[in-house]
């Protein structure tokens, strides 16, 4: 690959494009580089496609208000002028919001905002209350396997909002904390608090000292 210069977008993803696989993603946003004309740099191998890179995938149904993506250049190409173009060419619920010259690594992201939004009317410093016990045990499962595993450790912060609560978790390279785990242990220590219908919007990453990371 010749990369001439790295860019990162950032990007919202919203609406009926929170359903977008990330595979599916990742082509809207090759073939909406190709289609404004700026000079993204190509992969190598039997069948090269653009450089796009996203650090975190987002779970298929969330929204995504803070998404970022790096797009390797091969040409300098004003950065300034990414997201009105790309947004000319991009489908609906996918908008770029800003775009810059990659400074930070992603390997410096440690956590991301989640808000949980629910149907049911609740007392939501409850809700809150729940989640901030120790030990906080759920049953985890993966591809392979399933396990019991305390989560309170990987929850830095949960507080109450006018709908349902923010929760700043876990989110690094080397472990993550998947939102949906919190219904689980809500289920599981308050099973007569009927949430209703919960929908989930990921927000802005942070640093390990707090800072938001971009």
């Amino acid at each position: 690959m010749n990369e001439n210069m790295k860019v990162r977008v950032r990007f919202q993803k919203t609406g009926s494009a929170a359903f977008m696989s990330h595979l599916d993603l990742m082509r809207t946003l090759g073939r909406a580089l190709s289609r404004a004309e700026i000079p993204a740099a190509k992969t190598n191998g039997f069948n090269p496609h653009a450089y796009i890179s996203i650090p975190c995938a987002l779970s298929l149904g969330y929204e995504g208000w803070f998404e970022m993506a790096d797009i390797g250049l091969d040409a300098d190409y004003p950065v300034e002028a990414i997201p009105q173009k790309l947004n000319a060419v991009l489908p609906e619920g996918i908008r770029v919001t800003e775009a810059y010259r990659v400074t930070a690594n992603p390997r410096d992201i440690a956590m991301a905002e989640y808000n949980l939004k629910f149907t049911a009317d609740r007392d939501y410093g409850e809700i809150c209350d729940i989640l901030r016990q120790k030990p906080l045990v759920v049953m985890k499962k993966s591809k392979r396997s399933e396990e019991e595993k305390d989560i309170s450790g990987l929850i830095a912060e949960v507080e109450p909002t006018e709908n349902g609560i923010r929760a700043l978790l876990c989110s690094s390279t080397s472990e993550s904390l998947n939102p949906r785990l919190l219904v689980a242990a809500l289920e599981k220590y308050a099973p007569d608090l009927k949430l209703g219908m919960v929908t989930m919007a990921r927000g802005r990453f942070y640093t390990s000292d707090g800072k938001e990371f971009k």
